[in-house]
């Protein structure tokens, strides 16, 4: 590049002044991985939401009305919940990392 030469404002350069080239697209993964990844995040959900629905539902009735384990059972039905939704989202942090380092 000789002094003369300027890039122009919109161009990228690099450490040397000289323009750089822009960065590539990692490659498309198959439509399978991804359907892959939504069956594992169904999965994750369903099962979550099946331990919540059985602390909620069967916990919650155990014991007298008003008794400690009725007021247990729905309020860990909702933790199940929570804790099912923050897996989910760990997984689909894990992934989206994964599929940028490729």
């Amino acid at each position: 590049m000789s002094p003369n030469d300027h890039p122009s404002p919109d161009q990228p350069t690099d450490d040397s002044g000289s323009p750089s080239q822009p960065r590539d697209l990692p490659p498309a993964h198959d439509v399978t991985t991804y359907v892959e990844d939504g069956a594992r995040i169904a999965g994750i959900l369903g099962v979550w939401g099946v331990i919540a629905a059985f602390a909620a539902g069967f916990v919650g009735n155990l014991g007298s009305t008003g008794g400690l384990l009725s007021r247990l059972g729905p309020a860990l039905g909702g933790l199940f919940m929570l804790v099912g939704l923050l897996n989910a989202v760990l997984y689909l942090v894990y992934r989206g990392i994964d599929y940028a380092r490729v």
